[in-house]
């Protein structure tokens, strides 16, 4: 008879991070922030020092007026097996099809076509490179 005991630890992988949202900044606010920075206090430093202090400046300015933005990486954009190729195909059908937004327009049926064709021979060259590993 054996007996075991398991002990499982898991560390739980948050796939969250956080980033600045630049594009949602206040920058007129930043704009008048740096307005009212005195420069003529750190013209006297060396320039080792002067970059320290505007680096911190900027930096705080950051922190104060630029959000934080919380993405999830767990999440990809497209399947394992898509290649990049196909990722255009679909992306252009998707494009071409905002264009006419009329499904029987040959530029539509065209690349609907073409990207069908780019997505099946993804498919198969990625169920071809698995079962050769395997």
């Amino acid at each position: 008879m054996l007996s075991f005991k398991l002990h499982l630890q898991c560390a739980s992988a948050d796939k969250r991070g956080t980033r600045r949202d630049y594009n949602r900044g206040d920058n007129n606010s930043i704009r008048n922030a740096f307005k009212l920075v005195d420069w003529s206090a750190l013209s006297n430093c060396s320039v080792e020092e002067y970059w320290i202090q505007f680096k911190a400046i900027i930096t705080q300015l950051e922190e104060k007026f630029i959000l934080l933005k919380v993405f999830n990486s767990k999440q990809s954009k497209k399947p394992i097996w898509m290649t990049h190729r196909s990722w255009k195909c679909v992306k252009r059908k998707y494009k071409v099809y905002s264009r006419y937004k009329n499904k029987d327009h040959p530029a539509v049926k065209e690349a609907n076509s073409i990207a069908r064709k780019e997505l099946r021979k993804a498919k198969k060259n990625f169920e071809k490179k698995l079962a050769s590993n395997i």
